[in-house]
């Protein structure tokens, strides 16, 4: 799930499709997913606010279906992502991209704690 925050289908949008998968009894997990920041609108910090809201909305459309089953990031740190890559990163727009939960220097983002919440149910 390499998420596109220039065109990105709602919380409710997600669910319903796992729950549609789930449904045909087929295995559901996300895997490889990261949330870039480069195209979200504003300042660094609104852009690492709206990458938490999107982060937490997806884990918490998983955990909200009983058939999705896993939830995996295309990495841990900002440092060693894929999307720094020009080749790939271009894919995303401009950067930096900064995708995943820890930054370069493996301290915590906000997105960390968006996902945090969700499992909690927050």
């Amino acid at each position: 799930m390499h998420v596109d925050p220039r065109h990105w289908p709602s919380a409710d949008v997600i669910r319903q499709n796992l729950e549609r998968f789930a449904a045909l009894g087929l295995a559901v997990e996300i895997t490889e997913m990261d949330v870039p920041v480069g195209e979200i609108p504003g300042d660094r910090a609104q852009k690492l606010e709206e990458q938490k809201r999107l982060t937490h909305d997806i884990v918490a459309a998983c955990v909200a279906v009983s058939g999705c089953s896993g939830l995996t990031f295309w990495g841990f740190s900002d440092r060693y992502s894929w999307l720094n890559d020009p080749e790939w990163g271009a894919l995303h727009g401009r950067g930096p991209h900064r995708p995943l939960p820890f930054d370069a220097d493996y301290r915590a983002k906000p997105m960390a704690a968006g996902i945090a919440a969700a499992f909690a149910g927050n």
